[in-house]
């Protein structure tokens, strides 16, 4: 099988439709495919906002225009220590009830990593205190973030066919 300009195979295919979509979903993959395949496909909006915390939505890592390998890999290390500070920042503004302080809606809307850099833009203009215990508690989150109403109703999928074809 041809992906692209490259073949691929043996691929397992899942296709299903969302019980309250018109559109259909392909999944092509290397391992056996099921409603587990569908499942962890339907978290791609959660991945989706990530990347855009490192590129438009908060560090601009596609302006950096590096050449070098070695100089790009610097560079996400350095990204890497700064996401962690400014999660665990937005992790403790949430826990001690100050969110609505940089994110005004009744849910939260915002990563904890613009919570983060919110909360300490605010901090460094308005002379306030930077939070000296950042810890990451444990379990599940306590207030997941909800971009919309919309896109917080869960969408079920009626999965048609899982096969594997071998080429």
């Amino acid at each position: 099988m041809y992906l692209g300009q490259e073949q691929f195979g043996p691929v397992h295919l899942a296709v299903a439709r969302p019980v309250d979509g018109t559109a259909y979903w392909y999944v092509v993959s290397n391992e056996p495919t099921g409603p587990h395949t569908l499942d962890e496909y339907g978290l791609r909006p959660q991945v989706e906002e990530n990347i855009l915390d490192d590129k438009s939505n908060g560090f601009q890592v596609e302006r950096s225009y590096l050449q070098s390998a070695a100089a790009l890999e610097w560079l996400v290390l350095v990204l890497a220590a700064a996401t962690l500070v400014l999660v665990l920042h937005g992790v403790q503004v949430v826990a001690s009830g100050k969110r609505r302080w940089v994110d005004p809606h009744w849910t939260r809307r915002e990563s904890y990593l613009k919570i983060g850099r919110k909360y300490l833009t605010r901090v460094l203009y308005h002379d306030g205190e930077v939070l000296r215990r950042l810890l990451l508690p444990p379990g599940e989150d306590p207030e997941p973030a909800q971009a919309s109403r919309h896109h917080t109703r869960r969408r079920p999928h009626e999965l048609i066919t899982s096969c594997e074809y071998v080429y």
